[in-house]
């Protein structure tokens, strides 16, 4: 970094000569070397078609169609939804050639623009060969500010003049044509009722439902009084709240009542009074986008049946935590809790629902476009007999069995250069481990859990969890499941030993093995060259790093010349910033180590908080001023802070007092067990904060980036 080497021949901030990152002159962020990265743990995977075609054998005589769910037509180029459309057609074609009807439950086109719905009926149109019914998700609204009307004109401009599949029900000519909230018939004159429903502004993020209570009693009593025995489909985009996996989540429910601010009360009242009224209803829902090889994705706990539908041509989701493990995946979707999985874009699944006509038994078929066959087997139950019904969660947790461990089953700590107290792994033998399937014919192999002990000790001292790659496409799943100990504050020269367990959905474990390992002293070693490097002196923020990050100008930014370095320095007043677009690759660099380091004065001490150099918002980093307080407990003083939120950790910080109106140089490191902030070549404090730093979360599609100036 020789073009920074210059500014510093002085002494005067008690420093001695090298390179510095400095707000007013250069700014910047770098990899700690010597810790753990998993480059092929990324988020996005480009679509693996299936190897071959291995789909059950179906019965004559039956009624069938298909549900879909979060298409998501428009988003990113990623997702491959060009391609996993026509393999899934040509996949629902081969296993059931007489499909009566394929329906589309939400998220079908990504906002909701006209260009989408044009790509959309385009793929539609090539692909679809039977009839097609599509209702509304909370994205369609995104291009209209949550207009409803304006959101919905679009919709039926898509269903009158582009959706051109022969027979589909919402077209001019079809049984529903231009309906928004749909009584599909499916199989036929007297054939079964597919009462579907758009989901409507209100509630949360377009979520509601409560205004067309009357709607659906009026449709569920009139399909009941038909025929009794018969099941009646049910289909909206937003789950019940509490039933299906992760309908837990608050935000991802539907609102079902009739006060759209209610997302709790009136909502499950609604829902309790048809699932007593009408046993018979089979609800499919979408939005959550959970694999559908989670055996949490059929829920019959209240006496009628509900199943989540995946994704068909989007991404996937996956819940975190406690329970579910962490994954070393796109950390933006804030991964411990929720997120976008490593490889989650390699996602294309549906629902095939068969229907005997004569006794009524309905099987649904979950059907993976990137195996060329069903997941796990069928789920059969007859909707008026109870006594089939044994998907509830009690039945089916009682039911499970902990995981199989073949006898070669193993866990190893790696033994190279990275087995430090901050950079030790475990690498287990995943091939060797499986669901059991002798209990439950549709388990899975959920995540692992790892404990590490110090030598002679019973009491674990690092408990966690990694979620498995369950969700991956069989081809695509390693032989081999190696990650770091995220979190795991280990001493260095230390001996340990390290058990791993495998977890399936309910919590029941088996034991793949144990290790012992002695980890090594720590050895770091920083980038020679800056991960972000910004020189005020070269008339412009631009980044000089090896790998440019584009710049984006908030602002008018100001350059002047400083009398100490008789150098241009950036000034930032408030109203401007200076940001760098940063890679998912880039936050994974420095996830378990980086340095900041600036150098700023202000001309007069601000009356607020003030972002220096900063890429938090939920989570991530940031490097503030805060103002003098007079409840500071240490006397009336300003100060920095340096702030980090490893995943699950919550925000931590150290701080230093100095004097704001002269220039200051301060660092500030992390190395995925501490952090640490020195002002003026002091060490000022630090503070114990394991775990690895995810980037900042954002929303709507916003990029990620660093600022100058300001926060995200």
């Amino acid at each position: 970094m020789e073009h920074a080497s210059s500014f510093f021949e002085t002494s005067t901030i008690g420093v001695s000569r090298r390179s510095f990152l400095k707000l007013a002159a250069v700014a910047g962020v770098s990899l700690a070397g010597g810790m753990l990265v998993f480059p092929d743990q990324r988020a996005d995977a480009a679509f693996s078609p299936a190897p071959g075609q291995a789909w059950p054998a179906l019965q004559d005589g039956h009624v069938r169609f298909t549900v879909h769910s979060d298409t998501h037509v428009g988003a990113e180029a990623r997702n491959s939804y060009a391609q996993k459309i026509p393999a899934a057609f040509s996949g629902i074609y081969a296993a059931a050639p007489d499909v009566a009807a394929h329906f589309f439950v939400g998220d079908s086109a990504d906002t909701g623009t006209p260009a989408q719905y044009d790509e959309l009926a385009s793929l539609l149109n090539a692909n679809a060969r039977k009839p097609v019914g599509i209702v509304m998700g909370n994205h369609e609204y995104y291009s209209w500010q949550g207009n409803k009307e304006n959101a919905q004109a679009a919709f039926k401009e898509f269903l009158s003049s582009k959706l051109a599949v022969a027979g589909s029900f919402q077209i001019p000519g079809g049984a529903n044509e231009g309906q928004t909230d749909c009584d599909f018939i499916v199989g036929g004159s007297g054939g079964y009722h597919v009462l579907a429903l758009s989901s409507h502004p209100g509630g949360y993020d377009n979520s509601w439902y409560g205004d067309r209570q009357d709607w659906i009693r009026e449709r569920l009593a009139a399909a009941q009084a038909e025929d009794a025995n018969k099941p009646i489909f049910m289909l909206t985009h937003h789950p019940f709240g509490n039933t299906v996996w992760y309908s837990t989540g608050g935000s991802w429910n539907g609102q079902f009542g009739t006060n759209k601010s209610d997302r709790t009360g009136n909502d499950m009242a609604f829902y309790h009074e048809i699932a007593a009224a009408y046993p018979q209803i089979v609800h499919f829902s979408g939005h959550t986008h959970i694999p559908m090889a989670d055996p949490r994705s059929i829920y019959q706990d209240d006496g009628c049946t509900l199943i989540q539908t995946a994704t068909f041509a989007n991404n996937f989701w996956t819940k975190g935590g406690q329970d579910e493990g962490y994954n070393n995946g796109d950390y933006s979707g804030g991964s411990l809790l929720y997120g976008h999985p490593a490889d989650g874009d390699d996602a294309n699944q549906c629902e095939l629902v068969d229907i005997d006509p004569a006794t009524h038994v309905v099987t649904v078929y979950r059907m993976d476009f990137r195996e060329g066959a069903c997941l796990g087997e069928p789920w059969s139950f007859s909707p008026n007999d109870q006594s089939t019904k044994v998907y509830t969660s009690a039945a089916m947790e009682a039911r499970s069995l902990p995981p199989t461990v073949e006898a070669d089953a193993a866990v190893r700590v790696p033994s190279d250069d990275t087995l430090t107290s901050s950079g030790a792994s475990f690498a287990i033998t995943a091939n060797k481990v499986h669901a059991d399937a002798t209990g439950l014919d549709n388990d899975i192999v959920l995540c692992y859990r790892v404990e590490v002990f110090e030598a002679d000790s019973d009491t674990p001292l690092y408990d966690a969890r990694f979620m498995s790659e369950y969700y991956k496409a069989s081809q695509n799943r390693a032989d081999e499941f190696v990650r770091p100990l995220i979190g795991a504050a280990l001493a260095e020269n230390t001996a340990y030993t390290l058990k791993a367990y495998a977890r399936n959905a309910y919590g029941k474990e088996a034991l793949i093995g144990q290790t012992e390992f002695r980890t090594k002293e720590r050895e770091v070693t920083p980038l020679e060259d800056p991960l972000l490097s910004v020189d005020f002196a070269q008339g412009s923020a631009d980044d000089l790093s090896a790998a440019p990050h584009a710049l984006k100008e908030f602002g008018a930014l100001e350059l002047t010349s400083d009398p100490l370095f008789n150098k241009q320095v950036g000034v930032f007043g408030g109203a401007a910033a200076a940001a760098y677009a940063f890679t998912s690759e880039d936050y994974t660099r420095i996830g378990t180590g980086c340095t900041l380091e600036v150098l700023f004065r202000f001309d007069e001490e601000p009356s607020s908080y003030f972002e220096l150099f900063s890429s938090g918002q939920s989570r991530g980093q940031n490097l503030e001023y805060y103002p003098s307080s007079s409840s500071d407990p240490n006397g009336s003083r300003p100060s920095l802070h340096y702030y980090t939120s490893p995943e699950g950790g919550g925000w931590k910080s150290t701080s230093a007092y100095v004097d704001t109106l002269a220039w200051t140089h301060v660092v500030a490191t992390y190395d995925g067990v501490e952090m640490k902030l020195y002002a003026n070549g002091t060490l000022a404090s630090q503070f114990a904060n394991p775990g690895t730093l995810p980037p900042p979360s954002v929303s709507g599609g916003a990029p990620l980036r660093w600022f100058l100036g300001a926060d995200t």
